[in-house]
């Protein structure tokens, strides 16, 4: 850098030394955490899965904590620094059962038979979640897209009820 007499030179000192923070600190924020993100489509037969999660649990040798996300409208999306770390996980995903019914709560002598606590069953299979074999790679490189298209007999009531 030439410097001309007379000019100051402390300007671009601060200019350089901002560019330098700036570089470092990106740099730093995805390596100090290794985290990556992560982000897909959930169908249940073909259809978007309107409410649930879907958990990313860190495989042997893979260590890390866990990472989660909602899944709205059939898509999930984690974020650099909330997804997982890069390696093998197992995936478990589960519709959410405050919008999932095992009975017709809009059925009055069904309603006041079960009451509004009533225990509800995870309408998708435990081979989708609690023995679930589903497994993906994160990479530290590249885009991390996974969708998961389930098939299940079950059927989610809170989508028939909007079809009706």
């Amino acid at each position: 850098m030439k410097l001309l007499i007379g000019q100051p030179w402390w300007p671009w000192l601060r200019v350089l030394l901002g560019i330098s923070v700036l570089s470092v600190q990106a740099a730093c924020s995805r390596e100090e955490n290794g985290r990556f993100r992560v982000q897909g489509q959930v169908s249940v037969n073909g259809k978007p899965l309107e409410h649930g999660s879907v958990l990313f649990i860190p495989l042997p040798p893979t260590k890390g904590p866990e990472a989660g996300a909602v899944i709205l409208d059939g898509a999930y999306d984690l974020q650099a620094g909330e997804g997982p770390v890069a390696g093998s996980h197992r995936v478990e995903i589960r519709a959410d059962m405050t919008h999932s019914y095992e009975y017709d709560i809009t059925n009055p002598r069904e309603y006041l038979a079960h009451g509004p606590h009533a225990p509800v069953r995870q309408p998708i299979p435990p081979e989708y979640n609690v023995r679930s074999k589903q497994e993906v790679q994160v990479s530290p490189t590249g885009e991390n897209v996974f969708d998961f298209h389930l098939q299940t007999e079950e059927i989610l009531k809170t989508s028939n009820k909007q079809s009706r």
